[in-house]
C-alpha cells in the first residue's frame, strides 16, 4: 500500500500541463510515431531513474541532485547540479502557473480577476501544509484525474472514425520538427525533482523503490499514448480546420480544451473536460512545488534556525519566481515545457551518469547499471535532446 502511494506521487509528478501539451505538440507527426518517440522516451527515463535512485542509495539518505554532486565529485559539480535542478524546477512552475492560468481564463472570462496572482496563492497555501498531508491531497487529485480521463477517453473515442485516423502526419520525417518535440516529450516526464524525497519516504528500500518508479513512470507512458490518441483522432474528425491549426502553429493550452468542449457538446463531459485539465496541472504544480520547497528548505537548515519559519520561506522562494517569470513573460508555456527538455537531460541524464561512473565499482543495488551499453544510450540520448533544444533556439 505504501508503495501504491509512492507510484501515485511519480505518476501524478508526471502527468500535468504536459500531458495537455503533448497533443498540440504531436499533431506534426501523427499517431504512430508520436507512440514510437514516447514509448522509446519511457526507456530512456525508467533507466536513468534507476541511476539516480542508485546514488541516492550509495549516500545512504535522501539528497538533492546537488548534494549528491558535492558526495561524489566535489563542489564545481554540485553547483552544476543545484543551479540545473533549481532552474529546471522554476521553469516547470512557470509553464505550469501560465497552462492552469491559462485554462482558467478560458472557464472563467472575467478581466476583473488577477487569475495567476490566485493560482500561484492556492498553490502556496497547499505547499504550506505538512508534506505528508500534501502527498495525500496529490494522490486524491491524481486518482480523480485518472478516473475522470478513462470517462472522457471513452466519450471522445466514440466520435472518432478509426479508419481514417492521422496515422502519420506530413512532417513526421521531418529533422527540425522531431528536434522541436523530443524535448517537449521528455519534460512530460518530468518527476526528477523527487528522487531524494521518496529515497527517505521508503526508509532506502531498494526493491520499493524500483517498484515505484517503474510503475509511477509507465503509468503516465500509458496514459500518454492512450490520451494523444485519443484527442488528436477526436480533433482530426470533428475540427479538421482546428487540427490542421495544431499542426502548423502553437496554439494555448486553454484554446485546446475549449475545442474538445466544443466536440463533446454534452455538457456533463464538457466539465469532465475542464476537470482533466485542472486537475492535470494541479498535481504537477503539487509534486515539482512540493520536491523543490523540499530542497530549498534543507538548504536552509544552518541558515534559519525556526522550522515553521524556514518552511514557510521555502514555500514563498518556491512560487514567487514562477509568478513573476508569468507575468514578464507571456505564453510561455510551449515554449518554457521544451526549454526545460535541455535542462531535463542535464540533471535527469548527463550529471548521474556522470557520478554513476565515479562509483560503478561499488557493489550497486541494481545489477542492470553495470551494463555500459545502456548507460552509453542514455547518455547519447540526453546530448541529443539538448541538441534539438539548442537548434531550435537557433
Amino acid at each position: 500500500m505504501k508503495a501504491f502511494s509512492g507510484i501515485l506521487f511519480v505518476a501524478g509528478t508526471c502527468i500535468g500541463s504536459g500531458m495537455i501539451a503533448l497533443p498540440i505538440a504531436l499533431a506534426k507527426i501523427g499517431l504512430v510515431p508520436s507512440i514510437v518517440v514516447m514509448i522509446c522516451i519511457w526507456a530512456i527515463v525508467y533507466h536513468t531513474a534507476i541511476v539516480n535512485v542508485e546514488l541516492n542509495l550509495q549516500a545512504e539518505r535522501g539528497l538533492a541532485l546537488g548534494d549528491l554532486c558535492k558526495v561524489f565529485s566535489g563542489n564545481k559539480t554540485r553547483i552544476l547540479g543545484d543551479l540545473s535542478l533549481k532552474i529546471f524546477s522554476y521553469i516547470l512552475l512557470a509553464a505550469y502557473i501560465d497552462g492552469g492560468s491559462s485554462v482558467f481564463r478560458e472557464l472563467i472570462p472575467s478581466h476583473n480577476i488577477d487569475i495567476k496572482f490566485w493560482y500561484v496563492a492556492v498553490t502556496g497555501m497547499i505547499l504550506i501544509l505538512p508534506s505528508g498531508l500534501v502527498q495525500n491531497i496529490n494522490n486524491i487529485l491524481f486518482i480523480s484525474l485518472i478516473s475522470i480521463i478513462g470517462i472522457l477517453v471513452f466519450c471522445l473515442m466514440l466520435t472518432v472514425n478509426w479508419s481514417h485516423i492521422p496515422l502519420f502526419g506530413d512532417k513526421w520525417n521531418d529533422i527540425s520538427t522531431l528536434c522541436s518535440i523530443l524535448p517537449l516529450v521528455f519534460t512530460s516526464f518530468g518527476f526528477q525533482v523527487i528522487f531524494h524525497t521518496l529515497t527517505d519516504y521508503y526508509d532506502k528500500n531498494a526493491k520499493v523503490l524500483n517498484r515505484v518508479f517503474l510503475f509511477g513512470s509507465l503509468i503516465p507512458a500509458l496514459i500518454y499514448i492512450i490520451w494523444n490518441c485519443s484527442v488528436l483522432g477526436a480533433i482530426y474528425e470533428n475540427a479538421p480546420d482546428f487540427y490542421f491549426k495544431m499542426s502548423s502553429q502553437k496554439i494555448a493550452v486553454g484554446e485546446l480544451v475549449k475545442q474538445l468542449t466544443l466536440i463533446a457538446k454534452v455538457t456533463t463531459v464538457q466539465l469532465l473536460i475542464w476537470w482533466i485539465a485542472i486537475l492535470a496541472i494541479a498535481t504537477s504544480v503539487i509534486g515539482v512545488g512540493l520536491g523543490l520547497t523540499k530542497a530549498i528548505e534543507y538548504q536552509l537548515t544552518n541558515i534559519i534556525k525556526n522550522r515553521f519559519l524556514r518552511h514557510y520561506f521555502s514555500v514563498i522562494a518556491t512560487v514567487l519566481p514562477g509568478y513573476l517569470a508569468v507575468i514578464c513573460i507571456p505564453n510561455v508555456f510551449i515554449g518554457a515545457l521544451s526549454f526545460a527538455g535541455m535542462i531535463l537531460s542535464v540533471i535527469a541524464i548527463i550529471l548521474p551518469i556522470f557520478l554513476l561512473k565515479l562509483i560503478q565499482s561499488r557493489d550497486l543495488h541494481y545489477p542492470i547499471l553495470k551494463n555500459n551499453i545502456l548507460i552509453y544510450l542514455s547518455f547519447f540520448v540526453g546530448i541529443l535532446i539538448i541538441l534539438c533544444e539548442v537548434f531550435n533556439i537557433i
